[in-house]
C-alpha cells in the first residue's frame, strides 16, 4: 500500500468516525420521541463504552488499576465528563440536533483561550480571524439572519455549557493526567460518570427509557455506536496523528445536518447551513492558529 493510498484510507476512516458520532446523537434524539431522557441515554452510552474498554484492555493485557493519584484525578475528571455530555444531550432534545452540534463545536475556541491564559499555547494573528468567522457563522446558524427561525434559548445555553465542560475537561486532563495511558484513565472517567448519572437518577427522578420499539432500537443504536467510539478514536489518532484527526473530526456538524435531514426531517434553512459551514471552516483555521509553549 502506497503512502498516498494509506493517507486517503485514514482520512476516510476519520470521516466515518465523525459520522458515527453524529449518528449516535441523531438516534439519541430519535429515542427522545419515544420517552427516553438525556440521563438514560448517557447512562447507557457510558455503560457500553466502559464495558467495551474493559474487554479490550483485558484482551491486550493492560492493567485496569491506576496509581492512586492518577485514579483520583480520573474520577474527578469523570464528573466533568458526565456534566458536559448530559448538557449536550439535553440541548439535542431542545433544538435541532445539527444546531446543537454546531454550538457545541465552539469548544476549540474555549480551549484556545484557556490554554493561552494558562500559558500552554501561544495564539497567532490567525486565531482572532478564525474566531470572528466562527462568531458570524454561529449567528447565521442560530437564525440571527433574516428569514430564519430563532433557536430555543435554553438549548443554546445547554450546548454552550456542554462545550465549556468539554473544554475544561480537555484542559484539566492535559495538566492532571499527563502522559499516562489514556485508555485506563478513560475507563475510570466513565466509571465516575456512571456514578454521577446514578446519583442524578435518584435525586431528580429523570431516568426514563423508551416506550416504543422504534425508540428502543434508536436507544440501542446510540449506545452501541458509542461503545466502540473511544477505542476507535485511540486507534485512528495514533495512526493519523492528532492534527489530522482534529481537522477531519470537524466534519461532525456537517454529518449531523445530513443525517438529521434524512432521519428526523430536521432541515435547516439555507442561511443556517451556510453559517454552519462557516463555523466548520473557522475550526480548520483555528487548528493552525496556536503554537505550543515549551515547558
Amino acid at each position: 500500500m502506497t503512502p498516498r493510498v494509506r493517507s486517503a484510507l485514514l482520512t476516510l476512516a476519520l470521516v466515518a468516525l465523525a459520522t458515527a458520532f453524529a449518528t449516535g446523537s441523531t438516534f439519541a434524539r430519535l429515542s427522545y420521541d419515544s420517552g427516553a431522557t438525556a440521563l438514560a441515554v448517557n447512562t447507557a452510552r457510558s455503560l457500553c463504552a466502559a464495558a467495551m474498554l474493559v474487554v479490550v484492555l483485558r484482551a491486550q493485557g493492560v492493567a485496569l488499576a491506576l496509581p492512586a493519584p492518577i485514579l483520583w484525578r480520573a474520577l474527578g475528571l469523570g464528573v466533568f465528563l458526565a456534566a458536559y455530555s448530559w448538557s449536550l444531550f439535553v440541548a439535542i432534545g431542545l433544538m435541532p440536533v445539527a444546531l446543537a452540534i454546531v454550538v457545541f463545536y465552539t469548544w476549540p475556541f474555549m480551549v484556545g483561550i484557556g490554554a493561552w491564559s494558562l500559558g500552554q499555547e501561544r495564539l497567532t494573528w490567525l486565531w482572532p480571524v478564525a474566531a470572528g468567522i466562527a462568531f458570524v457563522g454561529l449567528g447565521l446558524a442560530l437564525g440571527l439572519g433574516p428569514g430564519t427561525p430563532a433557536p430555543d434559548a435554553a438549548g443554546v445555553a445547554y450546548a454552550l455549557a456542554g462545550a465549556a465542560g468539554w473544554a475544561v475537561l480537555l484542559l484539566l486532563n492535559r495538566r492532571l493526567v499527563g502522559r499516562s495511558d489514556s485508555r485506563p484513565v478513560t475507563l475510570w472517567m466513565l466509571v465516575s460518570a456512571i456514578a454521577v448519572y446514578a446519583l442524578a437518577a435518584v435525586l431528580f427522578d429523570d431516568f426514563r427509557l423508551p416506550e416504543t420499539t422504534v425508540g428502543w432500537a434508536a436507544f440501542a443504536v446510540s449506545a452501541g455506536i458509542y461503545s466502540v467510539l473511544p477505542m476507535s478514536v485511540f486507534v485512528l489518532a495514533a495512526a493519523a496523528g492528532p492534527v489530522r484527526t482534529a481537522l477531519v473530526m470537524n466534519f461532525e456538524p456537517i454529518a449531523s445536518m445530513i443525517l438529521t435531514a434524512l432521519i428526523l426531517d430536521q432541515v435547516l434553512a439555507p442561511l443556517q447551513m451556510f453559517g454552519a459551514v462557516l463555523v466548520v471552516a473557522s475550526l480548520t483555521l483555528a487548528r493552525g492558529a496556536s503554537r505550543s509553549v515549551a515547558p
